[in-house]
């Protein structure tokens, strides 16, 4: 499966929403910190701000909604209802920007390659006694 970082998903709200780089990048932050390292988080867990904002999301394929029922011991039936982040869709949502940071880092421009030299130190290693 492939990463989701803040950058990326950013990237797919705001092409998929219509949004500006900022608001896109505070939903981002919203869904990923409730997501964590997880595919999927309980219902239960949202407020109504966050659940709107997945509503929104699912309507654009970034997350789905999904239900569960199990009967208990008892007889009852017990739901749970979770969202699911749509990881292959955002990917293909952002495909231009990943293939754009494939290619550079295959040219070898890396973060650190881009670091000028005097940013670069070396740890002093003990002298020998």
């Amino acid at each position: 499966m492939p990463l989701i970082t803040v950058h990326i998903l950013t990237k797919a709200i705001e092409q998929k929403l219509a949004i500006t780089t900022m608001e896109a990048r505070r939903y981002a932050d919203m869904v990923l910190d409730l997501f964590g390292f997880d595919d999927f988080v309980l219902d239960n867990l949202l407020d109504n701000n966050d659940r709107r904002l997945f509503y929104l999301l699912e309507e654009k394929g970034l997350v789905k909604s999904q239900r569960e029922e199990f009967v208990l011991y008892d007889g009852r039936t017990w739901r749970i209802h979770s969202w699911q982040l749509q990881r292959l869709t955002i990917v293909d949502e952002v495909k231009p920007l990943i293939h754009g940071i494939m290619a550079s880092h295959q040219r070898g421009k890396t973060i650190y390659t881009s670091l000028p030299d005097r940013l670069w130190t070396m740890r002093k290693q003990p002298s020998s006694q």
